[in-house]
């Protein structure tokens, strides 16, 4: 996949690709497989139909709405 995106680019000045464009599109794909890892932990877990404790309550933290309708300050 990594490949395809690299070559997808023209290449620049005698066959050589742009540094720039490659390191663009290397990024993206680290960041796609990130996002596969993120989901693949999400569907064990459901499937497992457990969650680590710390880390539902960290969760459940973060949607808590304060008193008199102000907002939560988000860092």
């Amino acid at each position: 996949m990594a490949q395809s995106l690299i070559f997808s680019q023209p290449p620049v000045h005698g066959g050589e690709h742009d540094p720039d464009a490659v390191k663009f599109n290397q990024r993206l794909v680290d960041k796609l497989k990130y996002c596969k890892e993120v989901l693949v932990s999400i569907r064990m877990a459901s499937a497992t139909g457990s969650a680590v404790p710390e880390e539902s309550e960290a969760m459940g933290a973060g949607l808590a709405v304060a008193p008199s309708g102000s907002k939560v300050p988000l860092r």
